[in-house]
Formats: structure tokens, sequence, C-alpha cells
């Protein structure tokens, strides 16, 4: 998970320290099955160019990089980046970097991206910090570019907002479009895009 002033990143070596694997991505039913609905939700068969932050031990990263020519991923802890580096030894198309939001956001002036993926991740962020995060994540994405925001919505401690307030954020970009959204009890997911088209209409179905 991402780095917050009122998460620091000691706290998630610790966790990483503990466990390879301390959010359960690997044994969990919830967490499989919740990556699977994400990729399926992507409307995009294929992806250039694409970022994920907070990737922690990569399980989706390993997924969606079949779906990418190339995916940088990052993670605010040194032990979690040292563990996706193992589990990703295999794929040739993925970077993994130690970066801290939103002072090591890649530079959307050299870095353009189709994809971004924010996935349990922003509500770690302090109100101004994610602010900040937003506007770099549009200044980064590309003419057709599309944002995936993935969150968990019960309350728990770290939390610094609330999934249906990052929700909105996006909600408020006048040059977004909702393109995919599936709610649960447990977690919300939202698909934005620049192009409104459906996957039919982009296929030429309708």
């Amino acid at each position: 998970m991402t780095n917050s002033s009122t998460q620091p990143s000691e706290d998630f070596e610790g966790l990483y320290a503990a466990s390879d694997d301390p959010y359960g991505l690997k044994s969990r039913w919830y967490e499989q099955r919740k990556i699977d609905i994400l990729l399926a939700s992507l409307p995009n068969r294929h992806y250039k160019n694409a970022y994920e932050p907070g990737a922690g031990v990569a399980e989706l990263s390993k997924k969606l990089a079949a779906r990418c020519d190339f995916l940088t991923i990052s993670d605010s802890s040194q032990r979690a980046v040292k563990i996706a580096e193992h589990n990703l030894v295999a794929l040739t198309n993925i970077k993994v970097a130690k970066h801290i939001l939103p002072q090591d956001w890649p530079d959307p002036d050299i870095n353009s991206y189709d994809l971004i993926v924010l996935s349990e991740v922003l509500y770690f962020l302090p109100e101004v910090d994610l602010r900040v995060v937003v506007n770099k994540v549009i200044k980064s994405l590309s003419a057709e570019g599309q944002i995936v925001i993935c969150h968990w919505k019960p309350a728990f401690s770290q939390r610094t907002v609330s999934t249906s307030f990052i929700s909105q954020l996006f909600q408020d970009i006048s040059i977004l479009n909702v393109l995919a959204r599936h709610e649960e009890d447990d977690f919300l997911l939202e698909i934005y895009g620049t192009n409104s088209r459906s996957v039919a209409q982009r296929e030429g179905i309708r």
C-alpha cells in the first residue's frame, strides 16, 4: 500500500516483514474474485503503457501484465517491492519501483499512460495529497486513457477518506466518463475514461 503522513511507510514495512502476503491476496477468494472482476471490467483488450501504484506483492500486476505491452508498478514499502520483484521475475514487460505518493509519481511531462490502476491505495492518503495525486493522474493520462479505482468500502482505522469521497473526486472531473461500475457491500470498482463510447460501440456492434 502507498504511504501517507497518517500511515508511515514503517507500518507497511512491518506488515511485509511479518508476511510475504499480509492481505491474503493469494489465499482469500474475496481478493482473487475482486481481481478477476476488475480485469473483466476493463473496456480494452490490451493497453500499451500502464501504471499501478500501491501494487503491494503484485498479485493483480501478474494478471494485468498479460493485458499490457508495458506495466510500471510501485509501492512505498521497500520490502513489498522486493517481494513483487521476486513474484514477477519471469515477466519482462514490468518495471517495479519504490514510489511514495504524491512526490514520486512519474513525471507527467515524460510519462503518459493509457491505463492507470488505483486499487486499495488512495484512502491511505491525506486529502491534500489525494487531490495532488488525482491531478497527476489526469495529467498522466493519454488522449483516450482509462482510470481504474477500486477500494474497500467499510471503515477501518488507517483510512483517511471514504471510498465514496474518492469516487466523487473523479466524478467531478468534467473530461471523464464512467465506463464501468461495479458495487458490492465490500468494495466499489469504477472505470473512467475520456472516450465515452461503450465496448460494443468501439467494436461497431451498435
